[in-house]
């Protein structure tokens, strides 16, 4: 017997950024604890969520709150670390403006 299935529309960035202002919030409601994360470097953690390689038809809201989740616990647990340190080792280079470009390390791949 087939169940019915409900198609919904992928989150916009717009959207997504305003979840993550609204679990900052929950956060530091539950936690009685003030989220050192600014509206400005939300949009530099959106800005390397949506820089990942496929993220245009991969990224989930899911994996965007996970990772942020993460990042709030890990600067809730080590107050001596900071979001740019967190962020720099998820610097994520957006992907180039011609995917048909074949880099040089697939040029003389053979079957």
């Amino acid at each position: 017997m087939a169940a019915p299935a409900l198609k919904l529309e992928m989150l916009s960035n717009e959207e997504i950024l305003l979840l993550l202002q609204k679990l900052r919030a929950l956060y530091s409601t539950h936690y009685h604890h003030e989220s050192p994360i600014t509206d400005e470097q939300l949009v530099v953690f959106m800005e390397s969520a949506v820089g990942r390689m496929g993220a245009e038809k991969l990224l989930t809201p899911r994996e965007v709150i996970r990772d942020f989740m993460d990042i709030q616990d890990i600067l809730y647990q080590n107050p001596d670390k900071t979001f740019e340190q967190l962020m720099e080792g998820h610097k994520v280079e957006a992907a180039k403006d011609d995917p048909d470009q074949v880099s040089d390390f697939l040029t003389e791949f053979e079957l």
